[in-house]
């Protein structure tokens, strides 16, 4: 053992593995959301009084239920593509900044453990997101959206 190793606590001998979520953990998306939502609106010509807090670490599938309850006039839409859309056009023009020391804490991990990324986001998203914060390499896999049928809170993925 090194010393540094010595120092450590005896269960942090036990983990196995790390996991990220992205959105909140890596990344600041929450605006991205914000600003998903409100593309879709006005692109559908509707003005809603809504709080966006309240869909702040929420699934596409659970904010299109409360969207098309709140406007009748988005049954039949496929609301959580468009949504997922929206919010990728968003990513891809504004990049925004990774939570401090996140990329860090990922790169750290990784060159002990076995390290992925685990999110409800698309795989697209995340791809993009590992890669523009430079921890694409240490990444021994990626849970996205598309590999699970059920969404946190859930633990499957």
């Amino acid at each position: 053992m090194t010393d540094t190793q010595s120092d450590l606590p005896s269960w942090m001998g036990q983990i196995r593995a790390v996991l990220f979520d992205m959105d909140g953990t890596l990344l600041d998306s929450e605006p991205l959301t914000e600003d998903a939502i409100r593309l879709l609106l006005q692109s559908r010509g509707l003005e809603l009084e809504l709080d966006c807090h309240q869909f702040h670490g929420v699934t596409w599938r659970s904010i299109a239920q409360t969207l098309r309850e709140a406007a009748p006039e988005l049954d039949g839409v496929d609301v959580e593509d468009e949504l997922q859309a929206c919010f990728f056009q968003s990513l891809l023009s504004s990049d925004p900044p990774p939570i401090p020391g996140a990329p860090e804490a990922v790169r750290a991990a990784s060159a002990r453990l076995k390290t992925a990324v685990v999110s409800s986001s698309d795989r697209a998203s995340i791809d993009h997101v590992v890669v523009r914060l430079g921890v694409d390499e240490g990444l021994d896999q990626i849970v996205s959206a598309e590999d699970c049928e059920r969404s946190k809170p859930d633990p499957q993925c």
